[in-house]
C-alpha cells in the first residue's frame, strides 16, 4: 500500500512540475514578442483620418524590457527626455474587452514620475495603454477617444 501511494504522489508531483513549466515557456514566449524597442511608425488623426509619417527629429519609441520595466525616450527638437516606469500585460482591459479579435494583448504602463497623460479620463494621468495587434503592432489609441491621434508602433 506504501509502493501505492509513494507512485501516486511521484506521478501528481511530475504533472504538477510539466504544468509550471509550460506556463513558463509560455510567459518567456510573450515577454520576448513584447519586449523590445518599438518605434513610432504612424501617427493617425482620428477626426480627419489622415495618416501622418513622423519625422526622426520629433519622435517617440518605447523599450520595454524583460523584466517588466520601460522607458519612453521621445526625440524633439535634438532634445531627447527619457521618462521609465513598469508595465503588465493582459488579455483583457475594462476599457476595451475582448470583442476584437485584432486585439491580442493590452500593455498597461505605469510611470514613476508623476506625469499627466491625456487619457479623456479613462486612466489615471500617469498611466497609459498600448494594444498589441494581430499585426504585431502597438497601438495607443486612448487619446484618439477624444477626436485625438492615434499611434502605431513597430517592433524593431
Amino acid at each position: 500500500m506504501r509502493k501505492i501511494n509513494f507512485i501516486f504522489i511521484l506521478v501528481l508531483g511530475l504533472f504538477s512540475c510539466n504544468s509550471d513549466d509550460n506556463q513558463s515557456i509560455e510567459n518567456a514566449g510573450e515577454i520576448n514578442r513584447i519586449s523590445g524597442t518599438w518605434n513610432l511608425t504612424k501617427i493617425i488623426s482620428n477626426s480627419s483620418g489622415v495618416e501622418i509619417t513622423p519625422i526622426a527629429s520629433d519622435t517617440h519609441s518605447y523599450v520595454l524590457n524583460d523584466d517588466g520595466t520601460f522607458k519612453r525616450v521621445t526625440l524633439k527638437n535634438e532634445l531627447t527626455t527619457e521618462l521609465n516606469g513598469t508595465y503588465s500585460v493582459t488579455d483583457m482591459h475594462a476599457l476595451f474587452g475582448n470583442e476584437n479579435s485584432g486585439i491580442q494583448k493590452f500593455i498597461e504602463l505605469t510611470y514613476i514620475s508623476e506625469i499627466a497623460f491625456f487619457n479623456c479620463g479613462s486612466l489615471p494621468g500617469n498611466k497609459q495603454l498600448l494594444i498589441l495587434t494581430s499585426q504585431n503592432l502597438l497601438e495607443n489609441e486612448l487619446e484618439g477617444i477624444c477626436d485625438g491621434n492615434s499611434y502605431q508602433y513597430m517592433k524593431n
